[in-house]
C-alpha cells in the first residue's frame, strides 16, 4: 500500500489552527506526510511543536528549509549550517552557478527552478550532475499571473524530459501556502501524467520517490 506525501508546505503562518487545519484537510485527501518549510531560525521546541500539531490530525511531518542564496559562499556556509538541523534541505536555482553547486552536492535533497526564471532551466549537463531529486510544485498551474499558463505547461513538460533522460529522481508538490492550496495525491499525480511521467511515475512522484 502507497503513502502519500506532500514535501512542499510553505505555510504563511504557522499557529496552532493553521497546522491543525492543514494536517486535517491533508489527511481527507489521503495524505500521509507533509514536508513543512521552517525558518532557520527555529529551535528544537518549535520544531517538535509544529511536528506534535500534525501529529494530531494523524499527519507525520517533516522539517525543511528551502535555501535561495544568491552567491555560492553564501550557499556553502548555508548547506554546513543547516545540513544537521532539517530533515529536508532544498535550494531554488536561480542562477547558473547556484545550480551547478546545489546539483552536485550530496547535502542537497531537493533542487527546484522557478518557473518564471528565464536565465536558468533545468538541463541535461545539470541533470548529469544531480546527485537529488527535481521538485515540480503545482501551484503555478494554479496561482501564476506572470505568465501563460500554456507556456507554465511547456516549460514543466520540458523539465519532466530532461530529468527522465537524465534519470533524476521527480518529485510532484503542492507548493500549498494555505489548507485551502492542497491537492490530493493522486489529482497531483494526474498533472504529472499530464507532463509526461507515465501512470506509474506519476504515482511514484507523490510516494515512493518523495
Amino acid at each position: 500500500m502507497r503513502k502519500f506525501a506532500d514535501l512542499h508546505i510553505k505555510l504563511q503562518n504557522l499557529n496552532e489552527d493553521i497546522l491543525t487545519r492543514t494536517g486535517q484537510t491533508a489527511r481527507e485527501m489521503g495524505i500521509d506526510i507533509l514536508g513543512v518549510v521552517l525558518p532557520r531560525n527555529f529551535d528544537q521546541y518549535e520544531f517538535s511543536k509544529v511536528k506534535n500539531n500534525l501529529a494530531r490530525t494523524g499527519i507525520d511531518a517533516a522539517t525543511r528549509i528551502d535555501l535561495n542564496q544568491k552567491s555560492r559562499s553564501q550557499l556553502l556556509s548555508d548547506l554546513r549550517s543547516v545540513r544537521k538541523k532539517f530533515e529536508i534541505v532544498a535550494v531554488e536555482c536561480r542562477s547558473p552557478t547556484i545550480a551547478r553547486i546545489a546539483c552536485r552536492d550530496r547535502r542537497v535533497d531537493i533542487v527546484s527552478f522557478p518557473i518564471e526564471n528565464r536565465r536558468i532551466k533545468f538541463s541535461s549537463s545539470l541533470g548529469g550532475l544531480c546527485k537529488g531529486s527535481l521538485e515540480i510544485d503545482i501551484a503555478p498551474l494554479l496561482t501564476t499571473k506572470e505568465l501563460p499558463r500554456h507556456i507554465v505547461l511547456s516549460r514543466l513538460k520540458d523539465r519532466v524530459s530532461t530529468a527522465k533522460r537524465s534519470r533524476v529522481p521527480i518529485i510532484l508538490s503542492s507548493g500549498a501556502e494555505n489548507p485551502l492550496m492542497l491537492r490530493a495525491p493522486r489529482e497531483i499525480a494526474a498533472i504529472g501524467a499530464l507532463l509526461g511521467l507515465e501512470n506509474v511515475e506519476a504515482l511514484d512522484s507523490v510516494s515512493k520517490t518523495p
